[in-house]
């Protein structure tokens, strides 16, 4: 009867071990292949290295964390100073040696636009404003719209007297290649050669324009008139009938 009892035992004991060692390998999966685990990805901290320790740097985060990392024969490191924008990488999340440490270079400001003196003017035109400057032979001229525009002028340009800063000036200018148009007359508000006023009638080659005080005058034109734009009644315009002649318009545009 004992010898019975040993053998029930013996036997539930084998059939416990075998059926152990039926359960799944933790390396295999159910069908008997090797389970394969995916590396974790590699640790990157980015921030501003405050301290240089020679063997580590100490690096403070995004988020204001310090973190001391260590640095081995193996770490490739840029040229890199207190104060400057780093990452560091790391081969695996659980080393605290880094496998690289590089320099962030940070986008420079961008420099405030600077208004340029408008280039060659891409026709005959009159310009009015006032003179900001003299440069050599080319005088700065705020428009009025606010632009500023260089004109040239030599020997042969028409000149109301003696043009300095300060003054509002109507010109009148010839595009040539260059770097600044020609000015052909440049002349002075409140010059008596200087007329303002409306097209009341266009009479052959003549204007009739009312002027600002409300006085009529007939401008006469010829050929060498210089004419800014097509003139027709109910225009402003401004005209230089130059020193020698009252009537007639060396130079006559809208305003």
């Amino acid at each position: 009867m004992i010898n019975k009892i040993y053998v029930a035992a013996l036997a539930a004991v084998l059939s416990a071990g075998l059926a152990g060692c039926a359960e799944r390998h933790p390396y295999y999966s159910d069908t008997g292949t090797p389970v394969v685990t995916t590396p974790s990805q590699p640790q990157i901290i980015e921030g501003q290295m405050i301290r240089n320790d020679g063997d580590a740097y100490v690096i403070r985060d995004m988020s204001g964390h310090d973190t001391r990392v260590l640095l081995d024969r193996n770490t490739l490191t840029d040229p890199v100073t207190v104060g400057d924008r780093v990452v560091a990488k790391f081969d695996r999340p659980d080393s605290r040696y880094a496998s690289s440490v590089t320099r962030r270079t940070i986008e420079p400001a961008i420099a405030p636009a600077i208004t340029p003196v408008s280039p060659v003017l891409p026709r005959p035109r009159t310009v009015e404003g006032t003179v900001l400057r003299l440069e050599g032979n080319d005088y700065v001229v705020k428009d009025i719209s606010g632009k500023e525009v260089r004109l040239h002028a030599d020997s042969t340009t028409k000149m109301d007297g003696n043009i300095t800063a300060g003054d509002r000036i109507m010109a009148t200018t010839s595009a040539i290649p260059g770097d600044a148009p020609y000015a052909t007359n440049v002349y002075k508000f409140g010059s008596p050669n200087v007329i303002q006023g409306d097209v009341v009638r266009v009479d052959g080659n003549g204007y009739v324009v009312r002027d600002l005080n409300g006085r009529e005058m007939r401008i006469n034109t010829d050929s060498t008139t210089m004419r800014d734009g097509n003139i027709v009644v109910g225009d402003r315009i401004v005209a230089y009938t130059g020193p020698g002649s009252t009537f007639h318009a060396d130079t006559i545009g809208k305003r």
